[in-house]
């Protein structure tokens, strides 16, 4: 497997590392995220730009079929919409 070598604390320390398939889109990354709210619980997290608090645990995390009738965050955070 490929190895890449990352700078960190100002250049003063290298570290090689195995290359691996980026986990920040598709299925990977929602097995991923779901397991994440799953060990945070009932914490709260705000949302709209700090205005509104949402349970972690209430977060819908099934997996969407189509975007269709989605909800998407726009205006900067502040409006909801949904897509089709």
């Amino acid at each position: 497997m490929n190895k890449i070598r990352i700078c960190c604390n100002k250049g003063t320390k290298t570290i090689e590392m195995d290359l691996e398939k980026p986990n920040w889109a598709g299925e990977n990354f929602h097995d991923h995220e779901t397991k994440r709210v799953l060990l945070a619980g009932n914490l709260m997290t705000s949302t709209a730009k700090g205005t509104n608090k949402v349970q972690l645990s209430t977060i819908n995390r099934k997996r969407p079929n189509s975007l269709t009738g989605q909800i998407i965050s726009t205006r900067r955070g502040t409006a909801i919409t949904k897509i089709g």
